[in-house]
């Protein structure tokens, strides 16, 4: 979705993205303390658990210090974790719950869109039209969709 994202968000010269690929938020610190931490955004966005829930590897101890960098900003966004996936959905829903509080804490705004759209199906699955079949990664549309998402959360939330 990076492509869709720097589009959303302005192009390659205003957007640092960072898109890990199987990396979970323990993996992922010392990108986050260099683009959120030392480069001081007047914005930041993340969006990972995927991966945390998925290992069922405990990180809250990086999902504490990546808030941290994300309070430490002027706006700092969260976007929650769609819930419907390969992983366990109580595990999603408890990591999102973590996450809601400690944004609550530090004054991080929380995003629920992505989440709210991934899982808006009566069955287990997410939204096939947003998912692909591995029941993970965006669809085209998915990612179009994750931009606007996140586009729209930085003009609502950060002016």
């Amino acid at each position: 979705s990076a492509a869709e994202i720097r589009e959303a968000l302005g192009g390659e010269d205003r957007v640092d993205l960072a898109g890990l690929f199987g990396y979970r938020t323990d993996s992922m610190l010392e990108t986050a303390r260099r683009i959120i931490g030392e480069a001081d955004p007047p914005a930041a966005l993340v969006l990972t658990g995927h991966n945390d829930v998925s290992q069922e590897v405990d990180t809250d101890d990086a999902v504490v210090e990546v808030m941290d960098l994300l309070g430490g900003v002027d706006c700092g966004i969260w976007l929650l974790m769609p819930t419907k996936g390969t992983w366990d959905v109580e595990r999603a829903v408890a990591f999102n719950e973590r996450a809601e509080a400690l944004a609550e804490d530090r004054g991080v705004e929380v995003e629920t869109a992505w989440r709210d759209a991934v899982d808006d199906t009566d069955g287990p699955e997410p939204d096939p039209t947003l998912i692909t079949d591995d029941l993970v990664h965006p669809t085209d549309a998915g990612s179009e969709r994750l931009a606007d998402v996140m586009a729209d959360a930085v003009r609502t939330r950060c002016g």
